[in-house]
C-alpha cells in the first residue's frame, strides 16, 4: 500500500506548482488600470483579492460614476462579480444597478492588463474589452 502512496503524493507534488502557475498573481493584478475609448475613460481599481472599484468618466461628465464590486478570478483567468454598489455622483447617466453580475477573461502583465469575452449589461461590452495601462 506505501509503494502505491509514493507515486501519487509525487504527481501531486509535481502538479501543485503547476495548478498555482495557471491562477492570476494578485499582485500584478494589484493597482489601477485604465484605458480611454472615445473620449470615455474607464478604470479598474483592484483594492485586494475580493473588492474592485470601476470608474466609469463619459466623454463630457464632470465626475466618473463609481461601482463598488465583489469579485473573485479562477484558475482559467475569468474575472466573475457583483456590483455590490453606484454612486452615480449626480450623473443621470443609465448605468448597470448593484446586483448585476458580470465576467470576463482577463490577461495580467506587468504593464498591460486586458479584458475579452466580457459578459456584461448590453452596451458595455465596447467599453470594457480592450487593454488597460497600469496608473
Amino acid at each position: 500500500m506505501f509503494r502505491r502512496l509514493i507515486p501519487a503524493i509525487a504527481v501531486l507534488a509535481l502538479a501543485a506548482p503547476a495548478l498555482a502557475a495557471d491562477k492570476v498573481d494578485f499582485k500584478k493584478l494589484k493597482g489601477t488600470w485604465e484605458r480611454e475609448v472615445n473620449e470615455n475613460k474607464i478604470s479598474f481599481e483592484f483594492k485586494d483579492e475580493k473588492k474592485m472599484i470601476c470608474l466609469l468618466k463619459p466623454a463630457g461628465a464632470d465626475n466618473a460614476i463609481e461601482f463598488t464590486c465583489e469579485y473573485s478570478v479562477d484558475k482559467d483567468g475569468k474575472l466573475s462579480g457583483e456590483i455590490k454598489s453606484v454612486d452615480k455622483k449626480g450623473s443621470d447617466a443609465q448605468v448597470p444597478e448593484a446586483g448585476t453580475k458580470f465576467a470576463f477573461k482577463i490577461e495580467v502583465g506587468d504593464k498591460k492588463f486586458t479584458v475579452s469575452d466580457a459578459e456584461v449589461p448590453e452596451g458595455a461590452k465596447g467599453l470594457v474589452e480592450g487593454e488597460y495601462s497600469k496608473k
